[in-house]
């Protein structure tokens, strides 16, 4: 059966203790189509306004998307066999981010038939 398949590596990532005057935090994943058909990434998008994510594949880099996803109409080809680049921004001066546990998140929307939504989320312990 020929369907595109999202794979995400890893799926989570534990920053450790940070300091919010660090200010912008990332981690890159692995996005890769492990099917036999052309994966289209539909959109990107994040849990909360201190968080944006970004997609590079081959030299093609898109904007940062935030809590409200990617343009209306916006997609990104990956061949099958194919990967890109996941990019998740955390901005620790957000007025968004708390002293304490952080958890957030960023979703891929894609034509996976069997996962169209995947997602990957980092983690952290905020100090003054």
């Amino acid at each position: 059966q020929k369907r595109p398949q999202l794979i995400l590596e890893p799926t989570s990532f534990d920053f450790g203790n940070v300091n919010k005057k660090q200010g912008k935090i990332s981690k890159k994943f692995k996005l890769s189509n492990k099917g036999n058909s052309p994966l289209i990434i539909k959109n990107v998008k994040t849990s909360c306004p201190c968080a944006t994510a970004s997609l590079k594949v081959n030299k093609k880099k898109t904007p940062y998307f935030g809590t409200e996803g990617a343009p209306k109409n916006w997609q990104i080809e990956i061949k099958s066999g194919g990967s890109g680049i996941l990019e998740l921004m955390i901005d620790l001066s957000s007025e968004h981010v708390k002293i304490g546990k952080l958890i957030r998140e960023a979703s891929v929307f894609s034509n996976d038939p069997v996962y169209p939504e995947a997602a990957v989320k980092v983690e952290a312990e905020v100090n003054e």
